[in-house]
C-alpha cells in the first residue's frame, strides 16, 4: 500500500498497472514497526505527506488484473502462474515493480516468479543484498539500464527513496528516450549472449559460420520497394529477399563470401534466383534456407522448387551480428539498406544442421504441426511464436529459449496484420500500436 501511496502521490499511477487484492483493514497509525505501521518506510514527515493518498488506496478496496482467487489469502493450487492469464500485462508494460514480502530482509519468495517466467524488467523492494542473491542464482537483473545502487544501501528510508526517484525517471521517459532506452536494451543483448535464457546457446554468434536450414512462410502486402528481405544477417546482406527492377519481381537466396584470409567479403556474391508469377506475388510462400560448409553448397526451396550452388571461399564473418526476420539492415542510415518487410509471417524456424529433403518435406506437409515430430524438433533450435510477444520479445515454440527481439525503431504495426491474418490465430487484445520488425 505504501508503495501504490507513493507512486499515486508522484502522479505515476496513470501510467501503471497494478493490484491490491488485501486491503489494510485497520487505521492508518505511524510507527516503526513494519507489521502494524509505515515508520520502516519513511520518516514522519514524509509518512505525513503520503498519508492522503493511503487512503486513497485503501478507500479503493480490492483492484484485481487477473483471475486470482479471493476466496482464500493464499490458494497457489487455484492459480497457474504459466498460462497466458498473465501474458496482457507484461506484454503491455515495460517494467515490474516487485514488492517482496519485507523491505528489511532479504527474503526471495514467488512474487518475482511471474517477471522472471515472463522475462520481464524489473526493480524489486526488498531487503539489501536481493539482486546480489538473484545473481549468485544465476539469474542476470539490469544494472546496465536502472540504477541498482538500491541494492546496497542499509538504510531503509535511504534505499526507498532510491527506488522510488528510479521508478519516478523510467515512468517519465519521453518517446525519444524511450527509444534510446530499447536502444541499449537490443544492442547490450549482442555483447551479453551469455546472458541469453537458451538451452542451445550460441545461435547469434554462430549463425551462417556453421550448417543451418531456415524455414520462413510468410504474405506479402506490398511490393513497392526495391528490395524486400524475408530474413538477412545484416552487413552484407546475406538471406532471402524479393528484388524489384523495372517492375521484374525476382526471389534470390544469397550469401556473400571471400578468399580465405583476404577479408574483402565483396569477392563473390552468391546468388539463387527465382520468378514467382506476377498473379501469384501476394499469396503465401515459404522458403527454405541451407548452408552445408562441408560441401560448400547453398541450397533453397521456394514454393516447393529445389535449387542449389557451390560458393567460392569463405562464408563471410557474421559472428554477433543481428539475423533480421522482416529487414535487411534498418539499423543504417542509409534507408536503401533498410530492405523492409511489409507483410505477415506465419512462421520462421531455425535448424543448427542441414536437414535431408525428406525432412524438409516433412516440415512443408505438416506446416502447423511439424514441431510435433520428435526428429524435426530435436534438430530446431528455434521456432517462433508470432501470437505470443511481449514489449520485447517474440517467443521461441520450441522452449529452448531463443526469443526474437523485437526493435521498435520502424513504426509498422504488425499487431493489427497478425490479428487479421495468422493462421486464424488472432493476437489477444492489446494497446501496442508499435510492435516493430524482429531480430534473433
Amino acid at each position: 500500500m505504501w508503495v501504490l501511496a507513493s507512486m499515486d502521490r508522484l502522479g505515476l499511477l496513470e501510467k501503471s498497472l497494478y493490484s491490491i487484492i488485501f486491503p489494510y483493514d485497520r487505521p492508518f497509525e505511524y510507527r516503526t514497526d513494519n507489521v502494524t505501521g509505515f515508520g520502516t518506510f519513511a520518516t514522519k514527515e514524509n509518512y505525513n505527506n503520503v498519508l492522503p493518498h493511503l487512503e486513497k488506496i485503501k478507500a479503493l478496496g480490492n483492484v484485481k488484473l487477473d483471475d486470482f482467487p479471493t476466496t482464500k489469502r493464499f490458494n497457489y493450487d487455484d492459480i497457474d502462474p504459466f498460462t497466458e492469464t498473465f501474458e496482457p500485462y507484461y506484454a503491455d508494460t515495460y517494467l515490474s515493480v516487485v514488492t517482496e514480502t519485507t523491505f528489511n530482509v532479504t527474503q526471495i519468495s514467488e512474487k518475482i516468479a511471474k517477471p522472471l517466467r515472463y522475462r520481464h524488467l524489473f526493480i524489486v523492494i526488498s531487503g539489501p543484498g536481493y539482486l546480489k542473491a538473484l545473481r549468485d542464482l544465476g539469474f542476470k537483473t539490469f544494472g546496465i539500464y536502472f540504477d541498482e545502487s538500491y541494492d546496497e544501501g542499509i538504510d531503509i528510508n535511504k534505499r526507498y527513496l532510491k527506488i522510488v526517484k528510479e521508478v519516478k525517471r523510467l515512468c517519465n521517459l519521453n518517446p525519444n528516450e524511450l527509444i534510446e532506452f530499447k536502444d541499449n536494451f537490443l544492442v547490450n543483448f549482442f555483447e551479453e549472449t551469455k546472458y541469453n535464457t537458451s538451452k542451445k546457446p550460441g545461435l547469434l554468434k554462430n549463425l551462417f559460420q556453421n550448417d543451418l536450414t531456415v524455414y520462413a512462410r510468410f504474405k506479402m502486402s506490398d511490393m513497392k520497394k526495391e528490395r524486400t528481405a524475408i530474413f538477412a544477417k545484416q552487413g552484407c546482406h546475406s538471406g532471402a529477399y524479393f528484388e524489384n527492377q523495372d517492375g521484374n519481381m525476382k526471389f534470390r537466396c544469397t550469401i556473400f563470401t571471400a578468399e580465405p584470409d583476404s577479408g574483402n567479403y565483396s569477392d563473390h556474391f552468391q546468388m539463387i534466383e527465382y520468378y514467382p508469377k506476377e498473379e501469384e506475388l501476394f499469396d503465401e510462400h515459404f522458403v527454405i534456407f541451407q548452408l552445408d560448409h562441408t560441401n560448400k553448397l547453398l541450397k533453397t526451396c521456394f514454393d516447393g522448387e529445389w535449387k542449389e550452388m557451390k560458393w567460392q571461399g569463405e562464408v563471410c564473418d557474421y559472428t554477433n551480428v543481428p539475423f533480421w526476420v522482416g529487414a535487411g539492415g534498418p539499423w543504417y542510415d542509409d534507408p536503401s539498406f533498410h530492405w523492409m518487410f511489409e507483410g505477415y509471417f506465419y512462421d520462421f524456424s531455425i535448424f543448427n544442421n542441414v536437414l535431408s529433403e525428406d525432412e524438409c518435406n516433412l516440415i512443408i506437409d505438416n506446416k502447423e504441426t511439424y514441431l510435433d515430430i520428435a526428429e524435426i524438433k530435436d534438430k530446431c533450435v528455434t521456432s517462433l511464436d508470432f501470437t505470443k510477444w511481449n514489449r520485447f520479445k517474440v517467443w521461441d515454440k520450441t522452449g529452448n529459449g531463443n526469443f526474437g527481439f523485437i526493435d521498435e525503431w520502424h513504426f509498422i504495426n504488425v499487431q493489427e496484420r497478425l490479428n487479421e491474418l495468422l493462421a486464424g490465430n488472432k493476437l489477444r487484445t492489446s494497446t501496442i500500436s508499435n510492435i516493430k520488425q524482429t531480430i534473433i
